[in-house]
């Protein structure tokens, strides 16, 4: 299971598609992975806020990103 799974598993589909087409939607999602992952390796406790406050900030830009998005992007590609 990935970290985008645990926040956005009911759009991960949509998310997939989008990345193989859009270099923004990529680098967000790569930085939100990035940031993750440097989270689950034991930072200190000044890293912790600030890295729990980037991951909140990218969530929110994923998702405002999505919601801008319009409905062909959902849809396979092979439709």
């Amino acid at each position: 299971m990935s970290v985008l799974d645990d926040k956005f598993a009911e759009h991960r589909p949509k998310i997939d598609a989008l990345c193989k087409d859009d270099k923004v939607i990529r680098e967000i999602i790569g930085d939100y992975e990035e940031l993750s992952r440097l989270l689950g390796a034991g930072p200190s406790v000044d890293q912790i806020a600030h890295m729990r406050s980037s991951l909140a900030g990218l969530e929110e830009e994923i998702m405002a990103y999505l919601a801008t998005l319009p409905e062909r992007a959902e849809k396979p590609q092979n439709e």
